[in-house]
């Protein structure tokens, strides 16, 4: 299916994987959407998008708040929505990096309310490997290896700051040379990239900025600077979507499927690879911060 955007606008990210194309790579991507309580209309919106392109999408549910609906609802769906763990009751603590799961917390807080998220996570989706969503994009890294301890299959976060700049330099700058790997991703972290929300107007980022993030992440990848099987994610959110958040999620969406050179991976196929990092113990560097253990009774 083709799209209505302009050719002009993709034709970077069209040429970008026909070279990916040219040396038998296929770029992955995957879809996540935040925030999911209820079954409510733009959740049903984007599962009937999800269905069209035969893609998985990542569902990032709050599990306090969570209602019983939501979970039918999932089963009926399991084809393309995976439900991922959202935080516990995604609250905001201004004072401290924002979201509940920042930095400042005292780590006895945040670890309770992580088994307390598992808990209900497991109770309402038991056989799911659960990945850990933090609210608002916040957490304190240091905290990732006793998410993984507690049992997380992994954590779904976004890249560092340097990252996201140099994927904006390599879309700006095609002739930049490549490298040898800089980012090396821990394992069981799978981050989302590309936002087509401009939250600061509440709609959508204009075509040519949501391309040059998509040709920035693809460029990081065949370069080298970062792993090329990393998969790239793509991040909404359902409940605060207008007209023109959903036509570009169609348009970016139906660009990369009409491409050989790309493929959707599975939301449930990337938390499964996460939890086989970590099958039989934590990764070493993470298992080296772990060095105490806590007397808080979780139950």
């Amino acid at each position: 299916m083709r799209t209505s955007m302009s050719a002009d606008v993709w034709q970077g990210v069209r040429d970008e994987l026909t070279l990916w194309e040219a040396t038998g790579q296929q770029a992955r991507f995957w879809f996540r959407d935040d925030d999911a309580i209820c079954a409510t209309p733009a959740l049903r919106r984007l599962e009937a998008l999800a269905s069209r392109h035969g893609i998985e999408i990542g569902i990032a549910i709050i599990p306090g708040t969570a209602q019983p609906e939501l979970v039918g609802y999932m089963g009926e769906h399991e084809a393309s929505l995976h439900p991922m763990c959202h935080g516990w009751m995604h609250e905001i603590y201004k004072s401290i990096e924002f979201g509940e799961f920042g930095a400042g917390r005292p780590r006895q807080a945040l670890r309770v309310d992580a088994v307390r998220a598992l808990k209900r996570f497991q109770s309402l989706f038991p056989g799911s490997f659960p990945v850990f969503v933090p609210p608002f994009g916040r957490l304190d890294t240091d905290f990732i290896p006793e998410l993984l301890r507690i049992g997380f299959a992994g954590v779904s976060n976004k890249p560092s700051l340097t990252q996201s700049r140099l994927a904006r330099v390599h879309a700006a700058f095609g002739w930049l040379p490549p490298s040898v790997p800089r980012f090396a991703l821990a394992p069981a972290l799978l981050d989302v990239h590309i936002d087509p929300i401009d939250w600061m107007r509440s709609t959508a980022h204009p075509e040519p900025a949501i391309a040059a993030q998509v040709l920035g992440e693809l460029r990081l990848r065949r370069k080298g600077y970062v792993r090329q099987d990393a998969p790239i994610g793509i991040l909404t959110h359902h409940l605060v979507h207008d007209e023109a958040i959903w036509t570009a999620v169609e348009t970016l969406v139906g660009v990369l499927a009409e491409c050989p050179a790309s493929t959707f991976a599975r939301a449930s196929v990337l938390a499964g690879e996460c939890r086989n990092t970590i099958r039989g113990g934590l990764p070493e560097r993470a298992a080296s911060k772990l060095q105490w253990r806590d007397a808080i009774n979780y139950d």
